[in-house]
């Protein structure tokens, strides 16, 4: 019983210091790049949890190309610029 007290003990000192080494109020990129997949002492699970961030945001790999999506932001910036006393209607499309 005590062994398990002493061994659980080890375990949160080693979290501990492992989370003050972190920063805690970041963005999730940040919050991503924070865990170390090689840590033994600390599962990945456990680590995402001490960060609070969602397993699944730690895995989360966009698949998405969004140069198409800034490109069209750019124009639609530009066309604002250009008429900015056009309304909603008339910067959409067609």
């Amino acid at each position: 019983m005590t062994s398990e007290l002493y061994r659980q003990i080890g375990q949160l000192k080693v979290e501990l210091e492992w989370l003050k080494k972190k920063v805690p109020d970041t963005s999730t990129e940040e919050k991503r790049a924070m865990i170390d997949p090689g840590q033994a002492m600390i599962p990945i699970n456990r680590q995402c949890e001490l960060l609070r961030l969602p397993r699944s945001s730690y895995y989360y790999a966009s698949e998405r190309d969004d140069s198409y999506n800034l490109l069209l932001m750019n124009r639609i910036d530009e066309q604002f610029t250009k008429t900015p006393f056009y309304g909603v209607p008339r910067m959409r499309p067609g």
